[in-house]
């Protein structure tokens, strides 16, 4: 069913024979809707039947797109559709022209972009995702310290500290008259991590303060209880008691300090 052009000229559809034609060499072509031109040449000897025989090759309309990220594991949305490939994967039989991408990774923001495809050939699509950020929230007693995070100083208690990037980070709580409460918060993508700390008195006055204040040590037999036990090296307060503390105490205890 091929249309047959011999010399430039249509003659007929295959499977067929032309005659009468003038020995020498001829050019052809070979066309049928869907499948690329067969061209070539043919040399006719006098008196006798040349042959021409051909497999046509379709024509390929479509393409491939050949996704990879990182991290890997992404899904893979192809002009809006979710495909059952994750990255890294080859999508194939995509139609030639313009598509829409989306690459999307639990705790990445999304990658979106257009690839043009090319019939026959693979299109490149690599990306490295961008972490979502996650939040921290600092909590102190007392509040009102101030934060370092990963150095700087960022706020002071108590406070949300948003756009964090997601890992481990270090952190300083300094309030004064209490000793410093350091560690490490590990930040999840899209999540807000808690931090909240009872600072330790690194003075007498802070621990008073810590109490409530003098007045609040009336009648508190626990609060007494706490400093001797503080004396006498049974408990750490965060500062070295002396005698003199606990006649301090005690007096306000009694309501005569």
């Amino acid at each position: 069913g091929a249309s047959i052009y011999l010399d430039g000229s249509l003659v007929a559809l295959t499977p067929a024979t032309i005659t009468g034609v003038s020995a020498g060499s001829h050019s052809y072509t070979l066309r049928l809707t869907g499948y690329n031109d067969a061209t070539g040449s043919v040399t006719v000897t006098a008196g006798q039947t040349a042959s021409v025989s051909i497999t046509l090759t379709p024509v390929v309309t479509t393409g491939s797109i050949s996704f990879a990220s990182i991290p890997s594991g992404a899904d893979i949305y192809l002009d809006g559709t979710l495909q059952t490939a994750k990255t890294p994967a080859t999508i194939t039989s995509v139609s030639a022209g313009s598509h829409s991408y989306l690459l999307r990774l639990t705790g990445y923001n999304d990658a979106t972009g257009t690839v043009t495809v090319t019939s026959g050939q693979t299109a490149t699509v690599s990306v490295t995702l961008v972490s979502t950020p996650g939040s921290i929230s600092f909590s102190s007693s007392p509040s009102g310290a101030s934060i370092y995070l990963d150095g700087p100083l960022v706020a002071l208690t108590p406070a949300t500290i948003t756009g964090v990037s997601a890992g481990g980070h270090s952190y300083t709580l300094r309030l004064t008259g209490y000793s410093d409460a350091t560690g490490t918060v590990t930040v999840t993508a899209g999540q807000t991590a808690t931090v909240s700390t009872t600072l330790t008195p690194a003075s007498y006055a802070a621990w008073i303060a810590s109490m409530g204040g003098a007045g609040a040590i009336q009648g508190n037999l626990a609060a007494v209880g706490n400093i001797i036990d503080g004396y006498l090296g049974m408990v750490s307060l965060g500062f070295t008691v002396t005698l003199g503390n606990v006649g301090t105490t005690i007096d306000y205890y009694l309501g005569v300090g």
